[in-house]
């Protein structure tokens, strides 16, 4: 039996338990709602969120005369380190299986219907392993703020196999009162950060550049 098939979707906020990065990115997307108004892309300013960059994907709605299909805009450069493949312009419908395809649409037309956060695990292949085994938040953007054209993936991938750079943190004023943080861990981490940032530097300018061809962020003026 397809467990994905099986999996009950219903609305999505975060609690004491949610990975940071779902917090960070539900309270951005929460922010700016206007008046019932979804928030669009260009309310996403890649600068505010540099550490989130690397484990987003962002789909266009696709809407054809014969049926809805979805189309990569962004694939995280940190979702392509952990699968090896990026799907950036590629259609959802050619990357996928007929079963994998079938799960996501159901999930996305219940984001596009309700225009609410959704969260779910995902199995997809992985090499050397039968499945990869993930969470993510899908969240609802418009450009006219009603009919939802857009949707944003946070990935949120199993510790035990981030290849590359650290896993996102939430900055400390973004903490909830029940997260379960040491003050020591934290100095902890902010030295490791500090000793990282020359490198994290070139990271996020990287991801930005991404974020531009996407249409996150405007492109810079011509000197």
């Amino acid at each position: 039996m397809n467990q994905q098939a099986e999996t009950v979707i219903e609305p999505w906020e975060p609690s004491s338990e949610s990975p940071p990065s779902f917090v960070h990115a539900y309270r951005w997307w929460r922010a700016h709602i206007d008046a019932g108004r979804l928030p669009s892309r260009s309310d996403f300013d890649p600068v505010d969120h540099r550490s989130l960059l690397g484990w987003i994907v962002l789909f266009d709605v696709v809407r054809r005369e014969r049926d809805t299909d979805f189309r990569y805009r962004l694939w995280g450069s940190e979702i392509t380190t952990l699968v090896g493949r990026d799907h950036t312009g590629r259609l959802h419908s050619e990357v996928v299986s007929p079963d994998a395809m079938a799960f996501g649409r159901r999930c996305f037309f219940w984001v596009m219907e309700h225009k609410l956060p959704q969260v779910v695990q995902q199995r997809v292949p992985f090499e050397g392993r039968k499945f990869l085994t993930y969470e993510r938040l899908a969240l609802p953007l418009s450009n006219c703020g009603a009919e939802v054209d857009r949707i944003m993936l946070v990935v949120h991938p199993p510790k035990s196999l981030i290849k590359s750079a650290s896993p996102f943190r939430l900055p400390p004023d973004l903490l909830g009162a029940g997260t379960k943080r040491k003050r020591g861990a934290d100095e902890a981490g902010e030295r490791r950060r500090a000793n990282q940032s020359a490198g994290q530097q070139g990271c996020w300018q990287r991801e930005e550049q991404r974020a531009r061809i996407a249409g996150l962020m405007p492109r810079k003026p011509a000197l």
